[in-house]
C-alpha cells in the first residue's frame, strides 16, 4: 500500500524538509486500516513558481596624478578596469609643493574617482513543496459479500403415484434441498449481521488481528471482553456491521470488562460500518 503526501517546504535543502514528514502515517480508506512507514528516499521538492530579481553590481577605481597645473583636462575621463571602462565621476586637487620663496604651487596632485554600476537577472523561486511516499500493508476490516455456486449432479428417476407426472422425485428432492438452504442461508446471514468484532492493533505485523467474534442481540446489546483480560493489549476496536448498527443507533451497548463495566451509545453514522474503541 502506498501513499503520496505533498506540503509546503521552507527550503529546496533536504534537511529543512525532512522535519515536515512524521516518520508514520495512518491509513484508513475504502475499509482499509493500517499504518504506512515514510520512505525518506522518496522526497522530493519542487519550486512553486519562479520570480525574476535584478542585482546590481558597483565598480569604483581611485586614481591619482601628479601634474604641473590643475587643469581638468590633463585628467584621463575614463579608465579600463575588470573589462569595463569605468568614467570619471569624481576629481579632487591638493599642492604638491610650491615654487621657492613664493606661494604659487610648483605641481598638483590631481585624485580621481572612476566608477560604473552594472546589472544582472537572476530567476528566485517563489516557494518550495515537497512530496513524499508512504509505504506499508492495510488489512480490511470486513467481509463485502460471499457469492456460493451449487452443481447438481444425476439421472431423471420415475414419477412416483399421486404426484403430478411433470414432477419428478429429483425435481421434488431439488427444491426441498433449495427451500432448506435458502432458510440455512438467512439464518446464517441473520447471525452474521449480528456478530461484532474485536479487534486489536498487532504492533509486530502493523495490523489489526481479530480477537473476539459475539452475537449481540438488539434489544439487550452486550458485549464480554473480561475473557481478554491479561493480553498486553489494553486498547479493543469493536465494529458493528452497518445493518446491526443502525438498528442500535441510540442504544447502549453494556460491556463487560472483568472489573468495572462500560458502556457505549451508538451514535449515528454514515457509512458502510460502524466503529469504536474500548480501553481496558
Amino acid at each position: 500500500m502506498e501513499e503520496t503526501v505533498t506540503v509546503e517546504a521552507p527550503s529546496s535543502e533536504l534537511a529543512d524538509v525532512i522535519d515536515q514528514f512524521p516518520a508514520t502515517r495512518a491509513y484508513s480508506k475504502d475499509g482499509y486500516i493500517g499504518e504506512l512507514l515514510l520512505d525518506v528516499q522518496s522526497i522530493k521538492v519542487e519550486a512553486t513558481g519562479y520570480s525574476t530579481v535584478t542585482d546590481s553590481h558597483p565598480h569604483t577605481v581611485t586614481k591619482t596624478y601628479q601634474l604641473a597645473y590643475n587643469d581638468r583636462s590633463l585628467v584621463p575621463e575614463s579608465v579600463q578596469s575588470d573589462g569595463l571602462t569605468l568614467p570619471l565621476t569624481g576629481l579632487s586637487w591638493s599642492e604638491t609643493a610650491n615654487v621657492e620663496d613664493s606661494d604659487v604651487p610648483a605641481s598638483w596632485t590631481a585624485t580621481a574617482t572612476y566608477s560604473k554600476t552594472t546589472y544582472t537577472n537572476r530567476q528566485v523561486a517563489d516557494g518550495y513543496q515537497a512530496t513524499a511516499v508512504y509505504k506499508g500493508e492495510a488489512a480490511k476490516t470486513g467481509i463485502g459479500s460471499v457469492i456460493y455456486t451449487v452443481t447438481y449432479t444425476g439421472s431423471k428417476i420415475p414419477v412416483l403415484p399421486g404426484l403430478n407426472p411433470d414432477i419428478t422425485v429429483s425435481q421434488l428432492a431439488i427444491a426441498m434441498g433449495l427451500a432448506v438452504l435458502l432458510i440455512l442461508l438467512l439464518i446464517w446471514r441473520y447471525i452474521r449481521w449480528h456478530i461484532a468484532r474485536v479487534y486489536v492493533y498487532n504492533e509486530e505485523r502493523r495490523i489489526h488481528d481479530v480477537v473476539s467474534r459475539q452475537y449481540v442481540r438488539v434489544r439487550t446489546p452486550k458485549l464480554r471482553l473480561s475473557a481478554l483480560q491479561g493480553r498486553e493489549e489494553t486498547e479493543y476496536t469493536v465494529i458493528l456491521r452497518r445493518r446491526l448498527a443502525k438498528r442500535l443507533v441510540g442504544r447502549d451497548i453494556a460491556i463487560e470488562t472483568g472489573g468495572e463495566g462500560q458502556h457505549h451509545v451508538v451514535e449515528s453514522f454514515v457509512g458502510s460500518d460502524y466503529a469504536f474503541q474500548v480501553q481496558i
